[in-house]
């Protein structure tokens, strides 16, 4: 992580007043001394925020600035003539913007801007097209052309740093995803307005082999699932985790679930105890098992809405095992685990994304919202990007 720290040495040029837009397609063209700042939502000058910079060349860093006095590339380490895409998050907001940059050396320096204002655009000016199916009514519609041009920054941002989906075969017959793996919207609380579905994995092809053959819960922690929301102009992160589900066959699956309200939920299983459990056994070794989680949109918050455990334990006395049921760090009856399963289970499956997978076909058809193999994963984003406005 550089620190940037902004100093009274920085140029000020003549020439000034240039400004660009966040997640405009066209990239603002800078040398390392073009003076670069940031403002909000509200026009304002950001005084505390982040910066990242991803390369197509694979460069990436980021860094913190503190004060309204802008940046300069050059205050970045090692950064060569290409092309990037720069982040913007406000540290007090948690709210991300981005747009492409390209870096130039000083002989082509009359074609870079000296001094750079980046803004948030007005709704009116976002480039992106609304698919007819959001067109509920006007304010709706206008609403989604601005989240899909927000969302349209992040994928630029995540192509740039991770590359397009790509299936690489880790063994005979079995399938692995790697680079922007997906970018899906859904309406996870049903209220018009979609969500940001992203899953991301920046191994090589030699790393996902290496990985297959001897660290299956290191692949499975290599995958991030992220879930954004449109906010500000920009995007702001609801949920992160660093995890996929798998099979005993050695499948690895995102499940979303459709809760009886209609909301859709991440569901999340481990077969790790929770700590509060763990202490309650008081040592009781498992034996098998899991633990699931699953979490969803309420307000502008993605927390969790319910946990349940089941697990084969060793019996205080004797041999055998004993089962043993809790939900959220307590104990439960079979009946409310069982309960608890038939409400959130995957008999409520509302999509199952495959990103490890034996084949690459044969799981049906994306509009059947079931089961989706790697191939249509990628078609899947392949379609979001065009509606986000990448061809």
């Amino acid at each position: 992580m550089a620190v940037i720290a902004i100093f009274s040495y920085l140029l000020f040029f003549s020439k000034s007043g240039d400004v660009a837009h966040y997640g405009q397609d066209k990239a603002i063209v800078v040398v390392q001394e073009s003076k670069i700042t940031p403002t909000d939502a509200k026009g304002e000058k950001l005084k505390k925020y982040s910066v990242t910079l991803n390369g197509d060349n694979g460069y990436s860093t980021n860094a913190e600035v503190k004060g309204d006095e802008g940046f300069t590339v050059s205050q970045f380490p090692d950064v060569k003539p290409g092309k990037y895409t720069l982040t913007v998050k406000d540290s007090n907001s948690k709210v991300e913007w981005a747009i492409p940059v390209e870096v130039v050396d000083n002989s082509k320096s009359a074609d870079a801007v000296k001094e750079v204002s980046l803004e948030v655009p007005k709704v009116n000016e976002a480039d992106t097209k609304t698919d007819k199916g959001d067109k509920k009514d006007g304010g709706t519609a206008a609403d989604n052309t601005a989240a899909y041009a927000a969302y349209k920054q992040k994928c630029q941002e995540y192509l740039a740093c991770y590359g397009e989906p790509q299936i690489v075969e880790v063994t005979d017959s079995v399938y692995a995803m790697r680079g922007l793996c997906l970018v899906d919207l859904v309406d996870f609380d049903q209220d018009g307005q979609p969500e940001f579905l992203t899953v991301v994995n920046g191994m090589s092809d030699d790393e996902l082999k290496s990985a297959w053959n001897g660290d299956i819960e290191g692949l499975q922690k290599s995958y991030t699932v992220e879930v954004w929301s449109a906010a500000d102009g920009g995007v702001k992160r609801l949920y992160s985790q660093n995890w996929l589900d798998n099979s005993n066959g050695g499948t690895m699956f995102l499940p979303l679930v459709k809760a009886d309200g209609g909301s859709i939920l991440v569901s999340q299983r481990t077969y790790e105890m929770s700590n509060a459990i763990t202490a309650l056994l008081a040592g009781r070794q498992a034996l098998a098992g899991d633990n699931t989680s699953v979490y969803g949109k309420k307000g502008d918050v993605f927390s969790l809405v319910s946990n349940y455990e089941s697990w084969g334990v060793e019996p205080s006395e004797g041999n055998g095992y004993v089962e043993y049921y809790a939900s959220e760090g307590k104990e439960i009856s079979e009946t409310d685990y069982n309960a608890l399963y038939q409400q959130f289970g995957y008999g409520h499956n509302y999509r199952t994304y495959y990103f490890l997978d034996f084949s690459t076909s044969g799981y049906g058809s994306i509009s059947g919202e079931s089961h989706v193999d790697p191939n249509q994963v990628a078609e899947v984003t392949k379609d979001t990007l065009k509606k986000v406005g990448i061809e």
